[in-house]
């Protein structure tokens, strides 16, 4: 089988070369590699449709980004990778869109009855923005809606005041250009943060590790933008009993 890795280059420490070149490195242990770098999806179908016709077809595409073109939103990846029935590493269409779009989340989460802090969407046009705010009570954490891998959010993000929500909201608009999900903030003794990954949508767990906040050298327990070019992020596994 050979291995089709798309290489997305951008700013963030995930999306580097050196990153990109250590995970190739991993794959040619085990299977042959093609590397690709191009932001024109045109280009991109051809080299894979080249590459499966050299290969018989027996060809799977390892990708860790969500645009060929991440400056300018474009080339959406796994959408262009399902219209061309090519497999590859991640989740569907829908999955992937839904987890870019914060408020989409939210409301789908509430939709289906799975508890999940109250929220607004904040507009650079509201004018209702700080009762809006008030009916729900600080502290908040403030985010770009639009954003992954923890983009927009420093450790300021979590807000107090009505001052400290314009401050944020507005850099958010003039920084993403773009709503910002203003979101109750949970926090106090006893509060714990998980990932769990699920294969293929099915009960399907991998074993859920914990953010090690106790281990990272972080003010506030958040994963901010800086932790994760820092590489700050510490887990352990949620132990039995």
């Amino acid at each position: 089988m050979e291995i089709a890795l798309i290489k997305s280059y951008s700013e963030k420490p995930w999306r580097s070369p050196e990153t990109y070149q250590l995970i190739e490195d991993s794959l040619r242990e085990k299977w042959k590699v093609t590397s690709i770098n191009t932001n024109n999806p045109d280009m991109l179908y051809q080299l894979l449709t080249t590459l499966m016709r050299e290969c018989g077809e027996r060809v799977f595409v390892f990708n860790i980004a969500e645009y060929l073109d991440e400056d300018n939103k474009t080339g959406f990846l796994p959408a262009l990778l399902e219209e061309w029935k090519i497999p590859h590493l991640g989740s569907s269409t829908e999955t992937v869109a839904i987890g870019l779009d914060k408020a989409r989340t939210k409301a789908l989460l509430n939709e289906k009855r799975v508890p999940t802090p109250r929220y607004f969407v904040a507009n650079r046009e509201d004018s209702d923005v700080q009762w809006r705010a008030e009916r729900i009570g600080y502290p908040f954490i403030v985010k770009p809606i639009r954003e992954g891998g923890h983009i927009g959010i420093q450790e300021d993000s979590i807000v107090h005041d009505d001052v400290g929500l314009d401050k944020i909201t507005n850099r958010i608009f003039d920084t993403y250009s773009q709503p910002a999900l203003v979101e109750e903030y949970i926090t106090g003794e006893g509060m714990r943060e998980f990932s769990v990954g699920i294969l293929d949508g099915r009960v399907r767990l991998f074993t859920p590790i914990e953010i090690d906040y106790g281990s990272m050298a972080v003010k506030k327990e958040i994963l901010s933008y800086e932790a994760a070019q820092k590489d700050l992020e510490r887990t352990k596994l949620v132990q039995d009993g």
